[in-house]
């Protein structure tokens, strides 16, 4: 059976996924309307899934695949719930305020109070964030706020769109990666100050959700010292909806162990009386 040359072309350009790319201007008109997603962005509620597994400086690895739900506002805080079986065996409860935070395991009835910042620092993992604690809003909704698109650094293929945010010497902070033909976000590469990848962020796909369009999940790889992988799915998702602030208050429940993380981790450092 003969097949037309230019039919042939279309099928193979169809299985390709060549989508031909957006005019550059339409392209950060595109990510101008993103980013003011994320400026006007106040709230989120929703069920989640996630599975995180690593390997720790020392060598051990572990890891943890649970659901359940989120709620955040900003200015006021993140909270999460995680279960296993369907939400039949709770494993914990964490909330984080600012820089702090308070994490309850259900399981060895231990309740973890700590800084975030800190936390972050002894894992060395602070090139991962940029406010030195962890940005939901940064996550949902990829394309920073407040950006002039026209001076931002962009190298532009034919596939893919490369936005570059370097630090004042010069050096590479991070690149969000778009998709030529619609400014789709897929990933952001994450640099550490020595110029080494430290992450890089994976977008699922956009929702449609009353004019936000968030993704409906993440994915995230850690390298080096930190390496870990980590990914986040949203389902049954509401933005900017209230949210009461009974849910950012979380206290130990009778029986626990209170630790304060950062207390104990500088007491490890202290030398002792004999030394």
């Amino acid at each position: 059976m003969k097949i037309c040359p230019a039919l042939f072309s279309l099928l193979l350009i169809a299985a390709l996924g060549c989508a031909r790319p957006l005019p550059e201007t339409e392209l950060r008109r595109r990510l101008a309307g993103q980013s003011g997603e994320r400026e006007t962005f106040r709230s989120l509620s929703a069920s989640y899934g996630l599975h995180i597994s690593g390997r720790k400086p020392d060598g051990k690895s572990g890891r943890l695949t649970c659901s359940g739900r989120i709620v955040a506002a900003r200015d006021q805080g993140l909270r999460m719930r995680g279960a296993k079986a369907l939400g039949m065996a709770r494993i914990f409860d964490f909330l984080m305020v600012g820089d702090r935070y308070r994490l309850s395991f259900i399981y060895g009835k231990k309740f973890f109070t700590g800084s975030v910042k800190k936390a972050l620092a002894r894992r060395k993992a602070g090139a991962l964030v940029g406010e030195g604690r962890p940005n939901l809003a940064a996550l949902l909704f990829p394309v920073p706020p407040g950006e002039d698109w026209g001076k931002r650094e962009m190298v532009f293929g034919r596939r893919e769109v490369a936005i570059n945010w370097k630090r004042p010497d010069g050096s590479l902070a991070r690149t969000l990666v778009v998709r030529a033909s619609d400014a789709r976000p897929l990933r952001t590469e994450i640099f550490a100050a020595e110029g080494k990848r430290a992450a890089t962020i994976y977008y699922k796909k956009l929702l449609d959700l009353d004019g936000f369009h968030p993704v409906a999940g993440f994915k995230i790889r850690g390298t080096g010292r930190t390496r870990f992988r980590l990914d986040f799915s949203f389902s049954k998702m509401a933005i900017n909806g209230r949210v009461k602030a009974a849910a950012f208050r979380l206290k130990a429940a009778p029986g626990f162990e209170v630790v304060d993380v950062d207390e104990r981790e500088a007491g490890k450092q202290e030398p002792s009386e004999s030394q």
